[in-house]
């Protein structure tokens, strides 16, 4: 008879099946029947309803639900990660370069380059209390960059260097080619620089030069007063011969 009346409220009976509720209601004893247990229905207690939900049974539920795909991802994912990993790694190599071409350009604005033309002579004072007088059409690149205790110019044409004796650690070093360096820490020389060809002629003290092979060695020879050395850039050749230092001009 349940389903009967659950049928009735929902008002899908028949004309016979609700003439039949309706003679079971009209019996006294049905009707006391169906007020108590609508009585007990409405008496009794409702749930709470949850105020906030149960955070970790849906994790559970989704790490579950996830499992497997995170043991078997896509073959579409994989090709997406590794594009960006090769981005990132794009973009990393050009920021750097940017950034030490930016440094470059910044120490060659920076430096100082003194320069002579036909005829002329100039003396120039070196920011580490040394002398140089360069010869005629001649320049001398001065270095700004002080992060190092060494001195560096850089010659193009004829120069005569006259050194003060420096601190413990610190150098003068002239460079002429990529691949050819003159070191001294108190000396006086002349040096001359042009079609490939660096000459290096010692009056006084002692004068280092470096020349860089392969793979970053170095030869290096120790010249003193008297000592003239010709290095041939193309041939990557070196000359040694002894002159007179009391025939040098002053």
């Amino acid at each position: 008879m349940e389903k009967l009346l659950t049928k009735y409220v929902q008002n899908e009976c028949s004309l016979d099946e609700e003439q039949k509720v309706i003679d079971w209601l009209q019996n006294p004893t049905n009707e006391t029947r169906l007020r108590s247990a609508l009585w007990r229905q409405w008496n009794k207690p409702v749930p709470p309803a949850r105020q906030t939900p149960d955070w970790q049974e849906l994790w559970s539920s989704i790490t579950e639900q996830t499992a497997g795909l995170a043991a078997e991802p896509s073959i579409s994912r994989l090709i997406s990660n590794q594009l960006i990993r090769i981005g990132i790694w794009l973009s990393c190599i050009i920021a750097v370069g940017m950034g030490f071409r930016m440094l470059r350009h910044i120490q060659t604005l920076t430096d100082v380059v003194y320069q002579t033309t036909i005829g002329q002579h100039m003396d120039v004072k070196l920011p580490n209390e040394s002398g140089v007088t360069l010869g005629a059409t001649s320049s001398l690149e001065v270095s700004s960059d002080w992060s190092g205790p060494h001195c560096n110019v850089w010659l193009k044409g004829q120069g005569f260097f006259a050194t003060n004796k420096q601190p413990t650690h610190s150098r003068l070093l002239v460079h002429t080619s990529d691949h050819f360096i003159l070191e001294t820490k108190d000396a006086a020389f002349t040096v001359s620089y042009q079609s490939g060809k660096t000459q290096v002629t010692v009056k006084q003290g002692v004068v280092y030069a470096l020349k860089i092979c392969l793979f970053g060695s170095e030869q290096r020879i120790m010249l003193k007063a008297g000592d003239w050395l010709e290095y041939d850039e193309i041939k990557s050749k070196l000359v040694r011969r002894r002159t007179q230092p009391a025939h040098f001009p002053s």
